[in-house]
């Protein structure tokens, strides 16, 4: 039947064609198409495998200098665009803009970060325009905790928003710091990373922010929820810097984040205030000074506000 079919359908110096020798030149065929799928994946595997050596070599693995554009305008400054993600390397962008333009923004308005530069002796490192450049782990921490895993964020941090190199540059951004922080969105103090040992009194914390713990429950419970939380926040460094006070109250809306739990400004000090009496002693100085942060930046607002 095959031999019939051969000599119905091409031409008759073909039609010689038997069974086997068809079965023969099929086997070959199929020999040469194999050893030809082979050696494309063989060397697909060997274009892949030199093209992750190439790119792991270039990755840089020391810091390097980031190559600053100047500010043109006279309001102007700098922007880090934080990059979505999960993993350890965290990925992001310079851009420039103005204190005008960010008054006028209706749709990415920006964050500003107060936090505590901290030690310098263990430097991490972040890629910012795929440039490696050198951070504290204080702000490597806090950078962790703000990026979230789907969103871009627009921040601003004075350590790498300014040319921390250019003096005269330097000087001029520090005169715009309080214009910066009242024209942020918002203001995240970030208190620092959580260790495992303040994690618990936070969840708790959580819990109570959210309306989730009963108002009437037992005193004795709620008095140790406000001592620990005073033993492990108003210890924090960030409440002996300098510059908070401008910071604090020159800031629409305030958030005070510890690891990635966060709570308003506001809510904080509501939350602190039955804890004037009930506070250990080596923390009550720390929590007069934020009562009278506090008392500080509402009347600062409530006076802008009758201007």
């Amino acid at each position: 039947m095959i031999k019939l079919l051969i000599q119905d359908h091409v031409p008759a110096a073909y039609s010689a064609f038997t069974l086997s020798s068809c079965a023969e030149l099929t086997a070959g065929y199929l020999e040469r198409i194999s050893d030809l799928c082979t050696g494309i994946c063989t060397l697909s595997f060997e274009i892949q495998f030199a093209h992750l050596i190439t790119m792991s070599a270039s990755i840089p693995t020391s810091p390097q200098k980031y190559p600053y554009r100047p500010l043109v305008e006279p309001d102007s400054f700098r922007l880090l665009l934080i990059q979505p993600g999960a993993e350890d390397e965290i990925h992001c962008n310079l851009i420039h803009t103005t204190l005008y333009d960010c008054r006028l923004e209706l749709f990415d308005h920006y964050t500003a970060l107060s936090y505590v530069w901290g030690d310098l002796t263990n430097p991490k490192l972040i890629w910012v325009d795929s440039i490696a450049v050198s951070v504290t782990s204080n702000l490597h921490a806090a950078l962790c905790d703000l990026r979230d895993e789907s969103r871009a964020l627009r921040l601003w941090v004075d350590a790498l928003c300014i040319d921390q190199s250019d003096l005269g540059e330097k000087g001029i951004q520090v005169a715009m710091m309080g214009n910066i922080y009242a024209a942020a969105d918002r203001t995240v103090i970030h208190l620092g990373h959580l260790d495992n040992a303040n994690t618990s009194v936070l969840k708790d914390l959580e819990l109570y922010f959210r309306q989730l713990v009963v108002q009437d429950q037992d005193s004795t419970q709620l008095e140790s929820l406000h001592e620990q939380a005073m033993k492990s926040i108003l210890s924090a460094p960030w409440f002996r810097r300098v510059w908070i006070l401008q910071e604090l109250v020159l800031s629409k809306e305030p958030l005070v984040q510890y690891g990635r739990y966060r709570v308003s400004w506001d809510e904080f000090c509501r939350f602190l205030g039955p804890a004037k009496k009930q506070g250990p002693t080596t923390e009550m100085s720390t929590y007069q000074l934020v009562t009278e942060m506090r008392d500080l930046r509402e009347r600062f607002h409530r006076n802008k506000g009758e201007n």
